[in-house]
C-alpha cells in the first residue's frame, strides 16, 4: 500500500503564497520533538525566505534584472523546502499526522481506476486496399487500446489478431481484400483485465 507523503512541489504557488507557505512551515517545525535535526536547518530555509522577500520587492519594479534575481531567489527557496520535505517523508514514514504536524500538505494517493467499461461505440469502415479504420469514443483513465480482428463470421476457434494503438483511432492493414471480418476493441490501463466491445464486422476494399 502507498504511504502518504508530503507534497514537495511548489511550482504552481504565488510568490505570495510561497512566501505564506514557508512561514507555516518554519512555525509548524520550529521546536518540533518529532523533526528534531532537520535537513536543511531551519535557519537555512528562513535566509532563503527572507532573501526571496527581498528580491520580490526589488522586482515589483519591473527590473528585469530585479526579476531574474527573484526567479533565482525562489528557485534556491523551492529546492530548500524540497529538501526539508524529503527530511519529513523520510522521519514521517507515511504518518499522516506528523507530515500535516510539520506544515506541509499531504500527496494524494493514486485511486486504483479498476477495470474499465466496456466500449459501445466501435466502428469499423472499409479504407484503401487490404485496410479498415476502426474507431472508438475515447475512454478516460484509458492509456492505450487493443484493436482486435478476425474472419466472420465469430467461432470458438477463431484466433484474434492484436493491434495496440496509442489513440481511440487505428487503420490496421494487411487484410484480405474483399473478405469479412469481426473487429473488437478493448480499453487499456492499469487493471489487467480486459473489456472487450461487441464484435463489428465489416468487408475489406
Amino acid at each position: 500500500m502507498a504511504k502518504q507523503k508530503a507534497r514537495i512541489s511548489f511550482s504552481r504557488m504565488t510568490d505570495t503564497q510561497l512566501d505564506q507557505k514557508t512561514d507555516f512551515i518554519l512555525t509548524r517545525m520550529t521546536g518540533n520533538p518529532f523533526f528534531a535535526t532537520p535537513i536543511p536547518t531551519l535557519t537555512e530555509v528562513t535566509t532563503a525566505r527572507t532573501e526571496f522577500n527581498a528580491a520580490i520587492t526589488i522586482a515589483a519594479g519591473g527590473n528585469h534584472q530585479g526579476v531574474a534575481i527573484k526567479n533565482q531567489s525562489r528557485k534556491k527557496l523551492t529546492d530548500l523546502l524540497a529538501q526539508l520535505g524529503t527530511y519529513v517523508n523520510n522521519v514521517a514514514n507515511g504518518d499522516a499526522a506528523n507530515i500535516l504536524g510539520s506544515g506541509f500538505d499531504i500527496s494524494k494517493i493514486p485511486t486504483p481506476a479498476g477495470q474499465l467499461p466496456k466500449p459501445t461505440s466501435l466502428k469499423v469502415v472499409p479504407n484503401t486496399a487490404g485496410t479498415v479504420k476502426a474507431s472508438t469514443k475515447k475512454i478516460v483513465n484509458a492509456s492505450s487500446y487493443m484493436f482486435e480482428y478476425t474472419l466472420a463470421p465469430v467461432l470458438a476457434s477463431s484466433v484474434w489478431t492484436q493491434v495496440v494503438s496509442n489513440k481511440a483511432t487505428v487503420i490496421i492493414l494487411g487484410l484480405q481484400r474483399g473478405a469479412e471480418y469481426s473487429f473488437r476493441v478493448s480499453p487499456l490501463g492499469s487493471n489487467p483485465t480486459r473489456n472487450f466491445s461487441d464484435p463489428v464486422s465489416s468487408y475489406v476494399n
